[in-house]
């Protein structure tokens, strides 16, 4: 019998890639949405679309499912207002809270339930190595994080909990990457704020990879970091760009000024995060992109 995968924030960034590996691995996936019409739209693949019915859940969940839960509005959407705030919050609890309650309502027991989480959760760590045996942290990311990670504790106890750790994503087709190349292009790149920041960071291949070692590792519980084994400062990860592209890197952007345009939000790039993937080593995944340099060469040959 194939596995059942629900993922819910299927038409991200991250899951729309999740979807087309795991329906390529022949998984029988379902997209789970709020507006099913732009599901259906998103992929050409033959998946299900389905909304948060708890009917159609009791009638598809047994022990042979394993739940995706990558909802949540963007945290570099907007500039975080009180407003933005809210539905980042919300976004995420929410949505994780009202599937807990009907799994546990209805008793649905599924293989497994990977919750995404962020390295947020640790706050601002400075030169601190980070892995998952960390404390958690303070502010706003990381109570976010934290409440976030929380709901799933409520599921039953004899269900496998993964809460998957994302760092920076590297991707051209959206992302933090997509961002910062527009300085490149214009001549004026350089690092953000001091440079002296750490930023963990992984290539968007080795993320969804790492998902699929996740469902087929049955000892993998709890917290786990999904980031590239070498984290970089921010000015390395600069200058590494600049020597890909040619392109001048020295333009440094003042931590003051980022503060005055993003507000609360500059703590995305100001924020200092050393964080080592020592779970995903010890339980044998090889990264593709452990490199910086060789991540940034694939995803940047097209303007090479």
């Amino acid at each position: 019998m194939n596995k059942k995968v629900l993922i819910t924030g299927a038409t991200g960034l991250i899951g729309s890639k999740l979807v087309t590996k795991l329906y390529d691995l022949g998984f029988k996936v379902y997209s789970i949405s709020r507006d099913v019409k732009k599901s259906e739209k998103k992929f050409k693949v033959s998946i299900e679309h389905i909304s948060y019915d708890e009917d159609k859940f009791k009638n598809i969940i047994d022990n042979n499912t394993i739940i995706i839960n990558l909802a949540g509005a963007s945290i570099a959407g907007k500039k975080w207002t009180e407003e933005y705030k809210k539905e980042i919050y919300d976004s995420r609890i929410l949505t994780t809270r009202k599937i807990v309650e009907i799994l546990n309502i209805y008793e649905l027991k599924p293989e497994l339930f990977i919750n995404a989480s962020a390295i947020g959760v640790y706050g601002n760590t400075f030169d601190k190595i980070i892995d998952e045996n960390s404390p958690c942290g303070e502010g706003f990311l990381a109570k976010v994080t934290i409440d976030w990670e929380n709901e799933l504790t409520k599921l039953s106890n004899n269900i496998r909990k993964v809460y998957a750790r994302i760092g920076i994503v590297l991707d051209l087709e959206g992302g933090a990457l997509v961002k910062m190349l527009l300085p490149y292009k214009l001549f004026i790149g350089g690092p953000l704020g001091t440079g002296k920041q750490w930023m963990s960071w992984i290539h968007i291949d080795d993320l969804i990879e790492l998902f699929v070692f996740i469902i087929q590792k049955n000892n993998i519980n709890g917290a786990i970091n999904l980031t590239a084994p070498n984290p970089v400062t921010m000015d390395e990860f600069s200058h590494t760009i600049g020597k890909i592209l040619r392109r001048p890197s020295f333009f440094k952007v003042p931590e003051f000024i980022l503060k005055i345009i993003l507000g609360e939000s500059s703590a995305m790039v100001l924020n200092s995060n050393r964080v080592i993937p020592k779970k995903a080593i010890e339980n044998g995944y090889n990264f593709e992109y452990d490199n910086l340099e060789k991540a940034l060469i694939n995803l940047l040959k097209k303007y090479q």
